[in-house]
C-alpha cells in the first residue's frame, strides 16, 4: 500500500478545505406571477454550491467532446461486437472487485448489518455468481450498499463543498472528490495483483461501463441543448436517493397513460446508430438541417423496391430520440428506408433555417417543413439510388402530427402517397395551454412544504431507478405527480428553444439573454404564444390580430374543408389524450369520418408500444 502513500496524504490535506464547507378562460390568462418560483425549477435548479461554474461548464465541454468524437464511435462498435450478456458480466465483476471499499465504508459508518450483507454478496457472487460475473446476490435479495469515503464524510456530517465537474468522471463535489481518490486503493484487483495486471483489470471495468454509456450519453448532449444544469440536477438528485437508507416509499401508484410513451424503444440496442446522416440547407441559410437515414437494400424478399418514410416526431423530439428510433426501426424491419428529422421547434431543426423567426407559426414552419423535405429526399435518392421510391409516406405524431396534417391541407412540392397524424392536437395553442397548466400542478397540492414535494418527488423516482436496476418501467407516481412531470417534460424544449435562440442574440420578451429554467417556466408555452409569435404573426400577414384571432388561425380546424377533401390524410388518436376535448373528437370523426381511427385508452402517445397498436399502424401504412 505504500504505493498510494501520495493519494492518501493528497486526499487528507484537501479534506481540511472541503470539511467545513456547506450548502443548502383566456389564452393569456394563465401565466404565472413573476416573483412565484415555477415547481419545475424546483427540479431543475438544484440548490447547490456552484461557485467554480466557469471551470465546470469548460469540464462539460471537454468532457462532452470526448465522449462524442472518441467514446462514442468506440461504444457503438463495442456494442455491436460485443454481446449485452458479456457487457453486463463485466460489470458485475468490476462491483464485485469494490466490496472491500463498500466493507470498509459500512464499518465506518456503524451500519455492520449492511456490512454484513456486502460481506454475504461478495461470498455468493464470488462463488455461485462465478467470480462475480453473474449478480446471484441480486437473484437471492441480498442488498446491495453503494458506500464509499464521500458518504461516509457525509454521514459524519461533512458538507459536499462545492460542485464539481471532474474530467472523464463527470459531476462530483468536493467531498466526493476526496472520497474517490481515498478509495482507489480498496479494490481487489489492486490489493491482490501486480501493479501491471491490476491496472489492466481495473481498465478494463472502466472502459466497459464508459462505452457502455457513451451512446445515452451522445443521446443526451443531442436533444438537450443547455444540459448543464440539467446533469447538475440529476447528479444531485442520483446521490439524495442512493445515501437514503430506507427504501423509497411505497405508494399506490396510477401514472397517467401517457407514462406509456417511456416503454417505446428499439428492439435492437444498436438501431440507432445504424444510420446514416446527411444534411441540406435551405435557400439563404447560412447553417445546414442535419436529416437521419436508415437505408433499405435495393430490393425486399419479394423483389418490391423500399419505401420511403418520413418522420417528423412530437414537441422538442430530436431525429434519434428513443421513440424516433423505435417507430423508425418498425418500418424499417417491414422494408422502408426511413428518413427523420428532429421537431420544428428544436434548434436541430430551426438553426437551419432563413432569417430571424422564432418556431412555433404553424402555418410558416409547415412552409419550411416542405422545402426541408422536399430537398431532404432529393439528396437521398442522389447519395442512395434506387433505395427508396419515386414518393414518400409522411408519419408524424403529437406536434409532428399537426405538421404532418397542415403539409396535407397547403399541398406540398414533392410526391406524397399518405400523411399519417398520430395523436395530433387539433386547437395546439390551446394544447400548449393544458401542458402548462399541468406543470404548475404542485401549486394546487395540499401539502405544507410543495418545494419539499417536489423534490422528493424526484428521489422517490431516482431511488426506485436504482433499486429496480436501473428501469423506468414501473415508475411510483401517483396520477397528480405524473400529471406535473409530464407537463414539466413537455415544457423543456421551451428552455432549448429560448437558449438557443439567445446564443444567437435573438431574445425572448420576458427572458432576456439569461435564460433559466425559472423565467422560462414563468413565461410558458402560453407566454410564448402571446409575446413571441403573435407580434411576428402580425408583422407577418395581419397587423391588428389579436391572440385569439392568431390561436383560431393556426388550427388545424381552420383547415377543415382541405382536411376532409384529403383522402390521403390519416389521423390514429385515443380518445382519453389529455391535450384534446370532446369537441376536437367529433371534429375528428366529421372531418375524417373512415380515415381516422380512435382508440379508447393510451393517453398522449402512450400506446405506441402496444402491438395491438403497431399493427393497426403497419396495417394502415403498409396493408
Amino acid at each position: 500500500m505504500n504505493r498510494f502513500r501520495g493519494i492518501w496524504l493528497v486526499a487528507l490535506s484537501l479534506i481540511l478545505c472541503v470539511g467545513c464547507a456547506t450548502t443548502r378562460g383566456r389564452l393569456s390568462e394563465t401565466a404565472m406571477p413573476q416573483e412565484e418560483v415555477p415547481p419545475g425549477a424546483l427540479l431543475y435548479d438544484a440548490p447547490v454550491n456552484d461557485s467554480l461554474s466557469g471551470f465546470n461548464r469548460a469540464m462539460m465541454m471537454f468532457n462532452g467532446g470526448f465522449n462524442n468524437y472518441v467514446l462514442y464511435p468506440l461504444g457503438v462498435f463495442y456494442t455491436w461486437a460485443t454481446p449485452s450478456c458479456l457487457r453486463e458480466g463485466l460489470s458485475n465483476f468490476a462491483t464485485n472487485l469494490g466490496y472491500p471499499l463498500r466493507l470498509v465504508n459500512t464499518c465506518l459508518q456503524g451500519r455492520f448489518g449492511a456490512a454484513w450483507d456486502e460481506t454475504r454478496r461478495f461470498a455468493v457472487n464470488t462463488t455461485v455468481g462465478v467470480l462475480g460475473f453473474r449478480d446471484q446476490a441480486t437473484r437471492w435479495k441480498i442488498p446491495l450498499h453503494q458506500e464509499d469515503f464521500g458518504r461516509t464524510f457525509e454521514r459524519w456530517g461533512m458538507g459536499p463543498g462545492c460542485y464539481l465537474n471532474l474530467p472523464f468522471l463527470g459531476p462530483s463535489s468536493a467531498r466526493d472528490a476526496v472520497g474517490s481518490l481515498l478509495g482507489l486503493p480498496l479494490n481487489l484487483a489492486t490489493i491482490l495483483l501486480p501493479t501491471d495486471t491490476s491496472q489492466g483489470v481495473n481498465l478494463t471495468g472502466v472502459l466497459n461501463r464508459a462505452l457502455s454509456e457513451a451512446q445515452g450519453n451522445y443521446q443526451l448532449s443531442h436533444t438537450i441543448y443547455n444540459p448543464y444544469e440539467l446533469s447538475r440536477a440529476l447528479y444531485i438528485t442520483m446521490h439524495e436517493a442512493a445515501t437514503r437508507d430506507i427504501p423509497a416509499p411505497e405508494i399506490n401508484a396510477d401514472p397517467e397513460p401517457s407514462f406509456g410513451n417511456l416503454l417505446l424503444e428499439p428492439k435492437d440496442p444498436v438501431f440507432r446508430d445504424n444510420c446514416a446522416t446527411h444534411y441540406i440547407r435551405l435557400p439563404g441559410s447560412s447553417r445546414r438541417i442535419p436529416f437521419s437515414c436508415w437505408i433499405r437494400q435495393r430490393f425486399d424478399k419479394s423483389g418490391r423496391p423500399p419505401r420511403t418514410l418520413v418522420i417528423l416526431p412530437g414537441i422538442g423530439g430530436h431525429r434519434m430520440a428513443q421513440s424516433t428510433c423505435a417507430l423508425a426501426e418498425l418500418f424499417y424491419r417491414r422494408g422502408w428506408s426511413v428518413i427523420a428529422f428532429s421537431s420544428t421547434l428544436t434548434p436541430d431543426f430551426f438553426q437551419g433555417l432563413p432569417g430571424q423567426r422564432f418556431p412555433g407559426d404553424f402555418e410558416l414552419d409547415s412552409a419550411d417543413l416542405d422545402r426541408a423535405i422536399a430537398l431532404a429526399l432529393e439528396e437521398f435518392r442522389h447519395r442512395h439510388p434506387g433505395r427508396g421510391g419515386d414518393s414518400c409516406t409522411i408519419l408524424g405524431w403529437s406536434l409532428g402530427g399537426i405538421n404532418a396534417l397542415q403539409l396535407a391541407a397547403r399541398g406540398v412540392s414533392f410526391p406524397c402517397d399518405q400523411f399519417v397524424a398520430l395523436n395530433p392536437p387539433p386547437r395546439p395553442f390551446h394544447a400548449l395551454q393544458t401542458i402548462d397548466q399541468w406543470a404548475a400542478r404542485p401549486r394546487q397540492w395540499d401539502v405544507p412544504d410543495k418545494e419539499e414535494a417536489v423534490r422528493a418527488l424526484l428521489r422517490r423516482i431516482a431511488q426506485k431507478y436504482q433499486e429496480g436496476g436501473k428501469s423506468l418501467k414501473k415508475l411510483p407516481v401517483t396520477r397528480e405527480e405524473s400529471e406535473f412531470l409530464i407537463g414539466f417534460y413537455m415544457q423543456m424544449p421551451l428552455l432549448n428553444l429560448l437558449t438557443a435562440n439567445a446564443k444567437a442574440g435573438r431574445y425572448a420578451d420576458g427572458v432576456g439573454s439569461d435564460v433559466t429554467m425559472a423565467k422560462t417556466m414563468r413565461l410558458g408555452w402560453t407566454g410564448y404564444a402571446e409575446q413571441v409569435i403573435l407580434p411576428q404573426y402580425r408583422e407577418a400577414r395581419h397587423a391588428q390580430a389579436t391572440l385569439d384571432e392568431m390561436v383560431d388561425a393556426l388550427s388545424l380546424t381552420s383547415q377543415t374543408t382541405k382536411l376532409a377533401s384529403c383522402d390521403r390524410a390519416y389521423v390514429i388518436h385515443n380518445e382519453d389524450d389529455f391535450l384534446i376535448t370532446q369537441e376536437d373528437l367529433a371534429w375528428f370523426r366529421s372531418t375524417f369520418g373512415a380515415r381516422v381511427t380512435l382508440l379508447p385508452q393510451g393517453g398522449h402517445t402512450g400506446n405506441y408500444h402496444v402491438s395491438d397498436y403497431q399493427k393497426k399502424l403497419i396495417d394502415l401504412m403498409d396493408p
